[in-house]
């Protein structure tokens, strides 16, 4: 199984990354290959609704590519105004149901206070209006910065333990059709 890990972050030493760094080594003994989408590394352009698509840089293509390659997304988000990160919002523009359409995804939404489960929520619908087949387990690590120092901290296992069952749910071969699609009402 081929799993892509995408960072919506921009920030060096962005703790994005380092729950993606983990994600690898919780799953370390499932039969999963993680690739890395960092924008920071392949700067995306804004979506701007061109109509030959074939004008993007490469790395829109690069970007199209490994979602189309991948069984399986992780999208981790930073929480920025109560909601995910401009970076994640333009990489499911750039994308569309084009590319998402029933992709099987898990959602991660980091924040310095206690957003994050608001961020995760709508990246969750947005992913959903694409197509996507969001594992109904979000991800969220609200006070990130202390959480990520020490996950065996008695405040941060709880955390940590629903991050490892979102991981864990996502790449076993969870047949999509037994994917419920995320809703207030579940």
């Amino acid at each position: 199984m081929k799993a892509l890990g995408i960072i919506a972050s921009l920030r060096v030493g962005s703790v994005s990354a380092r729950c993606l760094e983990l994600a690898r080594e919780w799953t370390a003994t499932q039969t999963v290959d993680w690739f890395l989408f960092d924008p920071r590394l392949h700067p995306l352009p804004f979506c701007d609704g061109r109509e030959d698509q074939g004008t993007y840089p490469p790395s829109v293509k690069l970007l199209r590519t490994m979602v189309s390659a991948s069984d399986r997304l992780l999208f981790v988000t930073p929480t920025h105004n109560g909601s995910f990160s401009a970076v994640a919002k333009n990489i499911v523009e750039l994308l569309g149901p084009d590319h998402l359409e029933g992709k099987t995804v898990g959602v991660i939404a980091i924040s310095s206070e206690d957003e994050a489960a608001i961020a995760a929520m709508h990246m969750a619908t947005l992913l959903q209006h694409c197509g996507c087949n969001v594992v109904p387990i979000l991800g969220r690590l609200p006070f990130a910065s202390r959480l990520i120092k020490d996950l065996e901290a008695p405040f941060a296992r709880l955390y940590v333990l629903r991050l490892k069952v979102l991981v864990t749910t996502l790449v076993t071969q969870y047949p999509p059709s037994e994917v419920s699609q995320y809703s207030e009402s579940d």
